[in-house]
């Protein structure tokens, strides 16, 4: 099997599971921003700047991949509210409570 272009996917996202009262807040909206990943990488990448070999590398994959995928993929945030409706529709209510109590717990230690 060979490697997939960007263009070869149907369908690219890239998805932020938030508490609904953050989505409202939007409080990750910038965070999740085309320009601020981007910005992230070529941070990263310029990191490596001392390791010649390493940054051309990275500088060609910004260019040759990560540019076309960042221009194509879906970014978005979702509520872990719907997630846990969806999870205990799909595998029933057993599962859906289990995932209910994980997520209660999470934002008691998230206080």
């Amino acid at each position: 099997m060979g490697r997939k272009t960007v263009n070869e996917f149907e369908f690219l996202g890239f998805y932020v599971l938030v508490p609904r009262d953050q989505i409202d807040r939007n409080v990750f909206q910038e965070q999740i921003g085309r320009q601020n990943i981007a910005e992230k990488v070529c941070t990263r990448i310029e990191g490596y700047r001392k390791e010649k070999d390493d940054f051309s590398y990275l500088q060609a994959w910004y260019r040759d991949v990560f540019d076309l995928l960042v221009k194509r993929i879906d970014l978005d945030s979702w509520s872990w509210e719907t997630e846990m409706d969806a999870i205990a529709a799909a595998k029933g209510p057993a599962e859906g409570k289990v995932v209910r109590e994980f997520y209660g717990r999470c934002l008691k230690h998230n206080q």
